[in-house]
């Protein structure tokens, strides 16, 4: 619940605020003077509603970028007022623009600051080092992870569509179940854990069957994100009747789930162009698919 008005708040509050803007640049029809003229003036008065439109755009997908915009915008109109700013003025149009920076900042904020990982060695042993989320990504650290393939009496595998407002492979398809392994915590709980966040499906422990290790590194240096992961990769058997029925999805990170079956899921990944729609895990999608035959 807090996680869907963190997501909400901020957006409805800058789309309201551009409105609120946008309603000063009415005045200018109440002037006299040509057609043309009014029309240039109307749309010279609808750049500061533009401009908090724009960033919103940003911010809806860029939040931490969406934030800096959005104070900027608000240090920028507090220079032009020259330090000759009443605080009604002030109250009416930076501090909402600064409070908009601050929700959409503790937003991204909320998803990391309460997940602490362990840090692991290269050669996947425990260091004794416990640090943020944020911070093993953006120092390129390696730490634990879990995948969870779910799969069906008739042999189809699920995928899940990542939310469009996650900060990595926005929209695009993906493991069943997948997340960080927090300290203290082990690979089982944190399955259980997440399959439950994640399509809302309570599954024992004891369903979950081991299928391999997996190490894996990937870059998108633009973001300052390197994930080093040893993956724990295990696969669920579920019944699709009773999976449809009871399945909720977590819509601050899942924005669909289908069933595959084998044949459709190679043939999209081959396919340039459908390829593009998955997470780009490369050889790691047919080590799981092959070893998923072998359990059905």
């Amino acid at each position: 619940m807090k996680k869907k008005i963190l997501f909400y708040v901020p957006r409805i509050l800058a789309a309201l605020y551009a409105i609120f803007l946008s309603l000063f640049s009415l005045d200018v029809f109440s002037e006299d003077g040509e057609w043309y003229n009014l029309l240039i003036g109307f749309i010279i008065h609808m750049f500061p509603a533009l401009a908090v439109l724009m960033c919103l755009l940003i911010a809806h997908k860029r939040q931490v970028v969406g934030s800096f915009l959005f104070a900027s915008l608000a240090v920028f109109y507090m220079i032009i007022a020259n330090n000759e700013m009443h605080w009604i003025l002030f109250l009416v149009i930076p501090f909402p623009l600064l409070v908009i920076a601050g929700i959409f900042l503790w937003e991204v904020l909320s998803k990391e600051k309460i997940e602490l990982i362990e840090v692991l060695d290269d050669k996947g042993e425990m260091t004794g080092e416990i640090k943020s989320l944020i911070t093993v990504h953006h120092e390129g650290l390696w730490h634990q992870s879990v995948h969870v393939w779910i799969i069906n009496e008739l042999g189809e595998v699920l995928l899940q569509k990542r939310s469009l407002t996650d900060y990595v492979h926005p929209g695009k398809w993906d493991i069943s179940v997948a997340g960080h392994v927090p300290a203290g915590e082990s690979y089982e709980k944190t399955a259980v854990r997440e399959i439950k966040e994640e399509v809302g499906i309570d599954i024992d422990k004891q369903k979950l069957k081991l299928m391999f290790e997996y190490k894996k590194e990937s870059k998108q240096p633009e973001r300052h994100y390197h994930n080093r992961e040893l993956d724990y990769v295990y696969f669920v058997k579920v019944n699709k009747k009773e999976f449809d029925q009871n399945a909720e999805l977590q819509e601050s990170e899942v924005a669909a789930v289908r069933w595959f079956t084998f044949n459709e899921l190679e043939q999209s990944l081959y396919d340039l162009e459908q390829s593009r729609q998955f997470v780009p895990h490369g050889e790691y999608y047919s080590k799981v698919i092959n070893a998923l035959k072998q359990k059905i």
